[in-house]
């Protein structure tokens, strides 16, 4: 009977590192791939977790022959789940752990992906265009492929030049990286902390979350920048800037779930909304040159700069003064 009893946490460690491998294969539900290992972490400990790890990259590996999807499993998944179990082994604050573990797994894939290319990026922008000059290919060979070029002026450009495109991409893979990382760390450790609240400390409400003060001043610098029309600094103000309304999409996140919350909404409908709000969009041009030099405002975003000034969640915080009757 003791031996039944060990399997079933084993057939449970199969099926969640099984459920992570095929998020993690779909490349879309890749941001969600260590929730299930989280949750089998929470229901069977650490021992399992490592079991189901070695379940889901095993499986990465019989669906794909090559090294590169479970390499970065290896590397994304399983750099932060180190990094994760290593940093909550002490009590700490929600937004150190993630600031910790993004800048850990920062660094560690920044220094794969050189060592991987050997310090030569010209061979990785060939990559690209390979990636490009296949995807026309397959493009051209669609009915609509003419109403395409014209309905989406960005797929023109993107499609009749790949080494524009490849240049480009090049110059913003830090912004969009490192706000991947953010995302990534960040959704598993809020599902971690609700799933095992005793690892961290108590002491932070993370819909008071904020960003730091300092950084309003980074983003107006940011952005006198682009007035002034410094176009030497304009790949640095432009990754800096993704970075900034990023965090401040967090911010309004917090404010927007904080009202939701004061509101008694359901879980459901709360979830619903944000990702209503996150979809309208305001492109926010910097640029003419090239493909990627813009910013994409969200009404989340925009809230979150507001905040900075109106302080919505302090507002509602502060109890109403009843009128003195003389």
């Amino acid at each position: 009977m003791k031996k039944w009893r060990f399997l079933a946490p084993l057939f449970q460690s199969f099926f969640y590192g099984a459920t992570s491998a095929l998020l993690f294969a779909t490349l879309i539900g890749a941001v969600m791939s260590p929730a299930p290992l989280l949750y089998l972490y929470r229901r069977q400990g650490i021992k399992f977790l490592i079991i189901g790890f070695c379940a889901a990259a095993l499986i990465l590996g019989l669906l794909n022959r090559h090294v590169t999807l479970p390499g970065f499993y290896f590397l994304l998944t399983g750099g932060m789940l180190c990094c994760l179990l290593i940093l909550l082994q002490r009590k700490q604050s929600m937004s150190t752990v993630i600031l910790k573990t993004s800048l850990c797994l920062g660094v560690c894939l920044f220094l794969v992906f050189l060592g991987y290319y050997e310090f030569d990026l010209e061979t990785f922008s060939l990559h690209i265009v390979q990636y490009v000059e296949q995807s026309r290919t397959i493009l051209q060979t669609r009915s609509d492929f003419s109403q395409l070029v014209v309905q989406y002026p960005a797929l023109a450009k993107f499609l009749e030049n790949p080494h524009l495109f490849s240049n480009d991409l090049l110059k913003q893979v830090p912004g969009y990286g490192i706000n991947f990382i953010l995302f990534f760390v960040m959704i598993n450790t809020l599902m971690l902390r609700k799933w095992k609240p005793e690892l961290f400390s108590k002491n932070e409400n993370i819909l008071m979350w904020q960003v730091p003060d300092v950084c309003i001043w980074l983003f107006i610098a940011c952005l006198s920048g682009v007035v002034l029309g410094y176009h030497s600094w304009m790949i640095f103000i432009l990754n800096v800037l993704r970075i900034l309304t990023f965090l401040y999409f967090i911010q309004g996140l917090a404010v927007i779930a904080f009202i939701f919350q004061k509101r008694k909404l359901k879980t459901f409908v709360q979830v619903l909304l944000l990702f209503l709000m996150s979809l309208i969009t305001f492109p926010l041009p910097v640029s003419n040159e090239g493909l990627f030099y813009h910013v994409v405002l969200n009404i989340p975003m925009i809230i979150g700069f507001l905040d900075i000034w109106f302080r919505f969640r302090n507002q509602m915080m502060t109890p109403k003064r009843s009128p003195t009757t003389p």
